[in-house]
């Protein structure tokens, strides 16, 4: 039996705390010009750059800005590093301490990973880090950094210097972007974003309910440990080749239960059961998997199928639908060469593997397409003249009618609907054949029988899947074999990646702007174990020890730990001891002496071992404040990280190695003071990874956090000031998850690992850095209302931030929030955000998000009432005509019927008053149940509660004059109204006498049409009648006529609030003396289980059959019956008033939170 895939609980998503900084397009304004600028172009000595009076003279009063483009030449090399920045940090110093200091720049070219080609280790890639450690010393200081392109030869650094002056004006000084790279017309800016989430294991592809693209969400996927039963495979899925049934899927639209999306895939077989015989562990294969848009899945074997280097992953799973389709219709057609064919939908898969299987077998085929380029693209694959429109069925039948001229055709693929089959049918011959694959608006068998003769086959192979997999087996064997011997190819596609634009990807399948096949590659999650010898510099300190002791029990077959003392401690030696099938080794090497560095690596490979992997551990900390760092601390910190990092680079440069791994630091990343040398040093490792990247080499500079008992932080009073900043410490676990990430073949080529608590981190910095605009809105609020409660600013730009953490995407600021992906526990959360900004000072409105439904509104709340806080008793002020109060409108009578039996008014409040619970599983006599759904059917589970009346097809209809016949064919809510109604006016002292030829209004509230579909469904439809039985414009009018009342008689429909619309209707009446009285009256009755389940399906009903308002339990509300009536009259012909109506106002919120 074939296996099919169960629904899973979404898993939590697994927090790795790896980040990459990413460079964003951005557009930064241009500043004012200033007079002019002094632009420093010259490299002092590094003898005399320290203390040097010409380095350190501040700029004259009428210079406008200071711009540091020392070395912007190309040819600067590293060995020019030192003296180069150690002139740019007597610049920085004299920048910090200097009060009425111009503005100043420096400028960097290619030094900085933000482009994919011309980044390189220049002079500069230490700048970066020296400015963020300057702007974290002195906050007034912007300090901003420019990186240019790699200047053209010829190029001067004035010449380089000008032109970047013409884009940003000789005033700019930083803000808002310190850090910028410029490529002549573009810029771009860096933002610190989460890594791939593939970096911390496997993933997958997810969806909570089917109705919409935007509920799919990649997450992690836990590994299944268990052993593959007899006939199953275990993959590792490379690509995914979508179908449109994956689209109808996701939407909800195709017929049955597909089962999770994803089905065409390219694999490895990481595991087998029993009883395989064409299989084995590692093979390449396609076929079909089960949930495959993951990055582990399984199959039935007979499913899958070996493949070779003929076909790339990408490829392959092109082919394993569309070409199975096409060869299931070619075997049921079997048309001969030199057949006329049609194939719809050409550019499609499907359409472009059919001409291809005719072509192989001589078939004349010409194909239909809609847009332009896809029938240009048609053309020149050999079908020029011969393509038609998909797009007007008269156009294609006349266009096809001209092609075949006095012939007909002998099959035909059809995918499309309406007049295209039509039209098929008839350009048939009399043996011809039509294949239809279409899912959705296709004729059935009975119509096709009825009006035509010609053979017709439906092709579902997923059904063929289901019943003779092992026919398939061969079927994808037979493809395999025609791959290999290059008689078939794969598909043109588009490429998409899982964890960057899954979303893209389904979308433009949705669309049908795609040509060929869309493809989703699925990265690679299971790193590749280390292999080799592996050399790790600083190998004996803390971190180094950890490193080498994750590199011996992973798979090394040797680790060789340098250090400059050449010893490791005697219970460090020992716990390595330990680890078999590793040898270690601890060598004396200077890494920052080339030749010792070289003659390390030459004696490894001496050896005949394989130097599979470089890792660069090696430093040391000379740490001060700015102002203190001179020449000597700045070479102090160098030698061993730059130094050491280029001697291995060039002594292992003619070894192909799997990994190279520098270890940085987050001193370069965000800054903190006191270490400028460290983190312009370890920008420079940041700079080498970044390089070798670009250049297809393996290579990682890892920007670590603190560690929780190792590394250069591993004092207690250090890690306690670190923490208390927001800063965690890195467990083992986390550390070995980054060491795993480095082996990743698509890994970045600078990653930092953090455990930060973003709210207590930013809420301690001044204001939040651009580069980690991202997360701006997990500031913490410490002293959101300050001391004595003052209110914070909220404005339109605090609000769409905040917006954006909680929806994940940007906010249109005048779009619904509700239709922006706001939900509302989302709207909660907003509000509470806002309310800790705000401060205790003032109460914002549960209602807040609701009663200010877009980004603009809410800010125009904020503005308007920064003076005056508004409480949640006022409520939001409302702006335009107050409410209009009601004269003397008296509630005379009233009869209600409610879930729970009640009926008499005195009954009515008992329910409330008892708290008794009227919510039950649906009746048998609604509707059936089907048994009670798992745990994760949510949707099932939303719709199967409600409060239903009893008894509601009882009804005495000689009582109302109406005969039973009609009685039968008419709608319950109308019999309802009929006996409420009447129960209101009797409960006010009306006899029916009184009643006929008065003034009295009937104003309903009602919106259900259930009845009418139900009565479609029986011989009522064919009542006389059904149609006024089933009209909502009757049920008022039925209650004027039979009562013989002369008021206005109207029905509302305006969804829940009907009969509030209503019952303002009928006080307006009394108002302007339309009417005596008014009859009010609602009625809903839940007769079919549609709407509750498209309710359940867009998440608004609750699981639990409970509505929990304004509650942390909320999940949804639960629908209700009732039938509740109420006679309104003015104050004066009140006979026994039992309540009274003060006012009602009835308004469109217009563009709001919802339609």
């Amino acid at each position: 039996r074939v296996l099919k895939a169960a629904p899973a609980a979404a898993p939590a998503r697994k927090s790795t705390h790896l980040y990459v900084t990413s460079w964003q397009a951005a557009t930064v304004p241009a500043a004012e010009d200033a007079k002019a600028a002094l632009v420093m172009c010259a490299s002092p000595p590094l003898a005399v750059a320290s203390g040097s009076g010409a380095a350190a003279a501040a700029p004259s009063a009428s210079i406008g800005a200071v711009v540091y483009a020392v070395g912007l030449g190309a040819g600067a090399k590293a060995s020019d590093s030192l003296a180069g920045l150690a002139a740019a940090f007597d610049v920085a110093r004299t920048h910090t301490i200097t009060r009425s200091t111009p503005p100043m720049w420096m400028v960097s070219a290619g030094a900085l990973a933000a482009r994919s080609s011309g980044t390189g280790v220049s002079s500069h890639a230490g700048l970066m880090g020296l400015t963020r450690q300057a702007r974290s010393e002195a906050p007034q200081s912007q300090l901003p950094i420019i990186d240019l392109d790699v200047l053209r030869p010829g190029m001067t650094e004035l010449a380089a210097v000008s032109k970047l002056a013409g884009k940003l004006g000789l005033g700019y000084n930083g803000t808002p972007e310190p850090e910028m790279a410029f490529d002549g017309s573009s810029q771009r800016v860096p933002r610190l974003t989460e890594a791939a989430g593939s970096l911390g294991g496997p993933i997958k592809l997810y969806f909570d309910a089917r109705g919409a693209v935007s509920n799919l969400r990649v997450v992690s996927q836990e590994e299944d440990d268990s052993e593959p039963v007899h006939g199953e495979v275990k993959l590792h899925v490379g690509a995914v080749g979508l179908n449109f049934r994956d689209v109808l899927n996701v939407l909800g639209v195709y017929p049955g239960d597909p089962g999770p999306p994803g089905g065409d895939c390219a694999v490895h077989i990481s595991a087998m059961g029993t009883g395989i015989p064409h299989l084995k562990v590692g093979d390449a294969a396609l076929g079909h998997g089960l949930a495959a848009l993951a990055s582990l899945s399984k199959s039935d074997a007979r499913l899958m199928a070996a493949i070779t280097d003929s076909l790339s992953f990408e490829q392959a799973c092109t082919l394993p639908t569309t070409w199975c389709t096409v060869h299931m219709s070619l075997l049921a057609a079997r048309p001969a060469s030199g057949h006329d064919v049609l194939l719809h939908a050409g550019a499609g898969g499907v359409g472009l593997t059919s001409k291809e299987y005719c072509h192989f077998i001589g078939n004349r085929a010409m194909a239909n397409v809609g847009r332009p380029y896809k029938h240009f693209y048609l053309h020149k694959m050999g079908l020029a003249g011969r393509t038609l429109s998909s797009r007007d069925g008269s156009a294609f039948a006349l266009g096809a009618s001209k092609l075949l001229g006095s012939g007909r055709l002998r099959f035909s693929l059809n995918s499309l609907s309406a007049d295209f089959i039509a039209c098929t049918f008839a350009l048939l011959r009399q043996d011809g054949k039509l294949c239809e694959i279409g899912k959705r608006a296709v004729w059935s068998y009975e119509r096709h029988a009825a009006a035509l003769h010609s053979n017709f086959t439906m092709i579902a192979l997923d059904s063929t899947i289901e019943q003779t997999p092992w026919w398939m087996c061969g079927v994808l064997k037979q493809l395999s074999a025609r791959a290999d011997a290059f008689v078939l190819h794969g598909l043109p596609m588009e490429l998409f990646d899982l964890e960057k634009n899954v979303l893209a990807a389904f979308r433009t399948l949705q669309g049908g702007t795609n040509t060929g096949k869309v493809v989703v590659r699925i990265p690679k999650t299971a790193p590749t174990p280390p292999r080799g010898a592996h050399l790790l510099s600083g190998g004996t300190g803390g971190l180094g020890l950890v490193t080498g002791k994750w590199l011996g029990e992973s798979g090394a077959s040797s680790v060789v730990l340098a250090a400059r003392g050449g010893k490791v401690a005697p219970a460090d030696g020992e716990k390595l001891k330990k680890i078999a099938n590793c040898g270690f080794s601890v060598v004396k090497c200077d890494a920052a002496e080339l030749t010792d560095t070289a003659r390390m690596v030459g004696a490894i490979l001496a050896k005949g071992s394989t130097l599979a992997g470089v890792w660069h551990a090696a430093g040391v900390l000379s740490d001060g404040l700015l102002r203190a760092q001179n020449s000597s601390t700045i070479k102090r910190v160098f030698a061993p990280k730059v130094a050491g990092a280029w001697a291995l680079q060039q002594a292992a440069a003619t070894s192909p190695l799997d990994t190279y791994v520098l270890f940085s630091s987050i001193a370069t990343l965000i800054g903190g003071g006191g270490q400028s040398n460290y983190a312009a040093a370890n920008g420079m490792l940041d700079s080498l990874g970044a390089c070798r990247r670009t250049r297809a080499m393996n290579a990682t500079s890892v920007e670590w956090g603190p560690w929780a008992a190792v590394g250069m932080a591993a004092d207690e009073s250090i890690n306690a000031r670190i923490q208390a900043s927001g800063i965690g410490l890195i467990s083992l676990e986390q550390g070995t998850l980054a060491f795993q990430a480095t082996l990743q073949p698509a890994v970045s080529g600078v990653m930092s690992l953090v455990v930060l608590t973003w709210s207590k981190f930013l809420s301690l910095l001044p204001e939040v850095p651009p580069l980690m605009a991202n997360y701006a809105s997990r500031k913490g609020a410490v002293a959101a209302g300050g001391p004595q409660g003052e209110v914070k600013e909220i404005t339109l730009e605090m609000i769409q931030e905040t917006l954006k953490s909680t929806t994940g995407s940007e906010v249109d600021p005048d779009a619904p929030l509700m239709e922006s992906g706001l939900d509302s526990l989302g709207a909660v959360e907003l509000r509470n955000q806002l309310q800790a900004v705000a401060g205790d000072g003032v109460s914002l409105p549960s209602t807040l998000v609701f009663d200010h439904p877009t980004a603009r509104q809410l800010a125009a709340f904020f503005e308007a009432d920064a003076d005056a806080p508004v409480t949640e008793a006022s409520g939001a002020p409302v702006s335009g005509a107050r409410v209009a109060s009601s004269v003397g409108a008296d509630i005379s009578g009233a009869s209600a019927q409610l879930p729970d039996g009640c009926g008499a008014l005195g009954q009515v409040w008992q329910p409330s008053s008892c708290g008794v619970d009227a919510v039950a599983e649906v009746p048998a006599d609604r509707w059936s149940l089907p048994p009670a759904p798992r745990s994760d059917d949510v949707v099932a589970r939303r719709s199967r509660h409600g409060a239903f009346l009893r008894s509601t097809d009882g009804f005495d209809c000689s009582y109302f004059g109406v005969s039973p016949a009609e009685a039968s064919a008419m709608d319950p809510q109308q019999r309802l109204l009929l006996e409420r109604g009447y129960g209101a006016l009797h409960a006010a002292g009306l006899e029916r006498a009184s009643l006929n030829g008065s003034l009295t209004g009937v104003f309903i509230g009602i919106s259900s049409y259930d009845f009418e579909l139900v009565g479609g469904q029986t011989t009522t439809s064919r009542s006389v009648y059904h149609a006024t039985g089933t009209s909502h414009s009757i049920a008022s009018g039925r209650l004027s006529y039979i009562l013989g009342m002369q008021g206005p008689a109207v029905s509302y429909d305006t969804a829940c609030s009907a009969a509030l619309t209503a019952s303002h209707a009928a006080t307006s009446a009394l108002r302007l003396g339309e009417c005596e009285s008014g009859l009010v009256a609602g009625v809903s009755l839940m007769l079919l289980p549609d709407v509750s389940h498209s309710f359940a399906v867009a998440g608004m009903l609750s699981a639990l059959g409970r509505s929990h308002t304004f509650d942390r339990r909320a999940d949804g509300y639960a629908r209700g019956e009732a039938c509740c009536a109420w006679l309104l009259q003015g104050g004066a012909t009140a006979r026994r008033p039992v309540a009274s109506a003060l006012g009602s106002c009835v308004r469109q919120d217009g563009k709001s939170a919802s339609l």
